[in-house]
């Protein structure tokens, strides 16, 4: 009886040898791991949660990240995450504070099904409102039939107007729309032929949209009828941004980058290209410092560049990991995300976090 129990006590004790053997040692993550005000297990935790978006906090002088489903605040100093908030977006692809940091947006959804754009007072962070279609209210407050479908597909881009009244938003389904602080949608434009990557506000009075169509599109965005549209890129334009004109302050700049591996500065009022610089790849994450007139461009072959906004010359932050430019994220350490943290957060210069899938990489700016 007790040979028996002895022989059935070893078996189990060499089954457990080979099983840890053959699957360990598990490691969680080869990125830096953060503090959490949750009580979950670091078994339930995730492997790796992709960071799709990230703001700078100005209230509470901290970092702001976004990954499916969720909203993190890291401090700036350790980059450990010091508080959660779930939220109802399976996918998030940008945050924007209003400029005195009161309220934040959330934009993204559900790809193919929905899109939706969550309102929170900051830094509460209670949500005020979430936003998920395009219907507006009449004087009389009740409602019109001026677009009643729901987004069909995720929110991309959001951009608050100039005098934080309400924002801007641009959806895959290739709709825009301008929605004002209490939901209701001023105007809705949808000229382009494809999705809509990015939006910005030129002025009071214009909206610009850009998308995988490879235009850029200005609109009036009291009656949403289309301006102009500059159409010099030969790749999807990602990304936009308003930028003040040093010569005249009643013409603003526009400055876009795109999958044609280029930046570009624009006069849009009299719709000329006024200069353009050459990446070495496609930008992914483009992000600008609030001081000083530079754009920072994580480009898909993994390197990071900085490009002066007045000249758009460009000097290389971190190189590239392969020199052949047809082979992108050759070492799957893709950037997903940049912020620039000012300079008076810290005690030394301007810094950039850049988010990658093999973890955090610090710089100085």
């Amino acid at each position: 009886m007790n040979e028996s129990l002895f022989r059935c006590k070893t078996v189990a004790h060499v089954a457990i040898c080979i099983f840890l053997g053959a699957f360990g040692p598990i490691s969680w993550c080869s990125s830096q791991q953060t503090a959490t005000t949750d009580e979950s297990s670091p078994a339930t935790r995730p492997i790796h949660r992709k960071t799709t978006a990230a703001a700078w906090d100005s209230l509470r002088k901290q970092i702001v990240t976004a990954s499916d489903a969720q909203i993190e605040c890291v401090d700036p100093q350790s980059l450990k995450t010091v508080r959660r908030i779930s939220v109802d977006l399976n996918k998030i692809y940008q945050l924007a504070f209003s400029d005195d940091g009161a309220y934040l947006l959330v934009a993204g959804g559900s790809p193919s099904e929905n899109g939706c754009v969550e309102l929170y007072d900051w830094p509460n962070s209670r949500l005020v409102a979430r936003h998920t279609s395009t219907s507006r209210k009449g004087g009389n407050g009740e409602s019109s039939t001026v677009l009643e479908a729901s987004f069909q597909d995720v929110v991309t881009s959001v951009c608050w107007l100039p005098d934080q009244s309400g924002w801007l938003e641009a959806s895959w389904q290739g709709i825009g729309i301008v929605r004002l602080l209490d939901g209701t949608v001023q105007t809705t434009f949808g000229g382009h032929s494809g999705p809509l990557l990015a939006v910005t506000c030129l002025d009071d009075q214009h909206a610009v949209s850009a998308g995988i169509d490879q235009t850029i599109r200005i609109w009036n965005r009291h009656d949403g009828k289309e301006v102009s549209s500059l159409d010099n890129h030969t790749g999807s334009v990602r990304w936009l941004q308003r930028k003040q004109n040093p010569r005249d302050n009643t013409a603003p700049l526009l400055v876009s980058a795109s999958a044609d591996s280029t930046v570009r500065l624009w006069e849009p009022g009299i719709g000329r290209l006024v200069k353009f610089s050459r990446l070495g790849s496609p930008p992914l994450v483009v992000c600008t410092s609030p001081v000083h007139s530079r754009l920072l461009l994580g480009l898909e072959d993994d390197s990071v560049v900085a490009l002066d906004m007045q000249s758009l010359e460009t000097k290389v932050l971190v190189e590239s990991p392969t020199r052949d430019p047809s082979q992108n994220s050759v070492g799957g350490d893709r950037i997903e995300a940049m912020l620039i943290i000012p300079a008076a957060a810290q005690p030394a210069r301007e810094e950039v976090i850049v988010w990658r899938q093999s973890g955090l990489l610090r710089l100085q700016h």
